[in-house]
């Protein structure tokens, strides 16, 4: 079965015609999302305002952390089945092996009576850290790298509109250069979600020939970088400012490229095969040099120990597909948002500095002091927001 990455449940929405699961399940599918999906703050799908960050530093966490390796984000369990399975009847082979060995079948041979093998995996112990904390490093480093790298080249549209609004002389233009920076926003999201089409939203604000020239063009975003580009150009900027806002864009440019680079490549492979294999094959051979003697307890810390060592692999695994990590839906809710609200604060400030003077100072007075006195009671402007 395919990985489980994220906070969406395998049994759906608990409700009539939502889910194909026993309703005589429902009470206890709904105690599992209440013991384990409930109290952990959804990192994947949404950024950490100050409730989630209450709850991620809370106690509560000591708790959860006993259960890391069951329910999201990761899914760990669920994810290492096949390989821990593999360990295990291994392990329990061997430990059968033993048990005849010692009761019925004297006769059969030990496999490692000198103890070997327990010399040696001691000794190998010490390069599988390192292959495990190397990987891991790695992998953190490209899932930060995908954050910043998603979140500046949406950021950047949302700066472009300001100064387009500051510097340009005509309004069209402006209103021209905020639709195409919304459009290039929503397709940086289609790019690292692998979508082969905007989203409804982002397909509205174009014409059935700019949406056919940027469905079927061989690099989507580009479209819109040239776009972009065009209306630089057309709105006869200043060298200095022209040379700030060219800038802006490509900087928005090289970001994507990192999420592209991202995206469409992976970790080194063998570096991948080396560090699960290495593992994998640890774990196997474990059980010849663990225990040679009837010790069925030893399969407990055997079998913790297996989920530990495949844990790491597996959130390695998912690092280096940050995407599927990242709140992308959420940063590009903001992002869009952000584009409008600060057309609508600018657009505000435009309406206050051309307000009539009497009423400009009427609000209040320089005092000798220099300090400015206000009139109390008078109520300030209310800011424009944006939901």
């Amino acid at each position: 079965m395919a990985r489980r990455v994220g906070f969406k449940p395998l049994w759906g929405k608990l409700e009539p015609g939502k889910t194909s699961w026993p309703r005589f399940l429902w009470p206890l599918l709904r105690l599992w999302e209440r013991a384990l999906y409930k109290p952990r703050p959804n990192t994947v799908d949404n950024k950490l305002r100050k409730k989630e960050w209450i709850v991620y530093r809370s106690q509560n966490r000591y708790w959860q952390a006993l259960f890391a390796y069951i329910g999201p984000p990761a899914h760990i369990l669920w994810n290492i089945k096949l390989p821990l399975s593999m360990c295990m009847l291994c392990a329990v082979l061997i430990t059968l092996w033993d048990q005849l060995r010692l009761t019925c079948c004297p006769g059969l041979p030990s496999f490692d009576p000198q103890n070997v093998t327990y010399n040696v995996f001691r000794l190998a112990s010490f390069a599988m850290s390192l292959i495990l904390s190397l990987r891991i490093s790695r992998a953190y480093d490209r899932w930060w790298q995908a954050r910043c790298s998603f979140g500046s080249s949406v950021s950047a549209a949302t700066r472009l509109c300001i100064q387009a609004h500051t510097y340009f002389r005509d309004r069209a233009l402006v209103d021209e250069l905020v639709r195409w920076a919304t459009v290039w926003q929503y397709s940086i999201y289609a790019m690292v979600t692998q979508q082969k089409r905007l989203k409804p939203e982002a397909e509205a604000l174009l014409d059935e020939e700019e949406l056919h020239l940027y469905t079927y063009g061989p690099k989507s975003r580009q479209v819109v970088y040239i776009r972009m580009q065009q209306i630089l150009h057309e709105a006869n900027l200043p060298g200095d400012i022209m040379q700030i806002m060219d800038q802006n864009l490509i900087r928005a440019s090289q970001e994507a490229g990192f999420c592209s680079r991202i995206r469409y490549n992976a970790m080194p492979y063998n570096l991948t095969l080396l560090s699960t294999g290495f593992i994998q094959i640890w774990l196997l051979l474990a059980p010849f040099g663990l225990w040679n003697t009837n010790y069925w307890f030893g399969l407990f810390p055997y079998f913790f120990m297996a989920v530990l060592m495949l844990g790491c692999d597996e959130v390695a695994s998912q690092l280096e597909d940050p995407f599927s990590l990242l709140p992308v839906d959420d940063i590009l809710f903001v992002a869009t948002r952000d584009v409008r609200k600060s057309m609508k604060d600018a657009d505000s400030l435009l309406r206050l500095r051309d307000r009539p003077k009497s009423r400009k100072s009427s609000g209040g007075s320089m005092s000798s002091s220099g300090e400015v006195a206000v009139t109390v009671g008078e109520a300030a402007p209310a800011a424009s927001t944006a939901n």
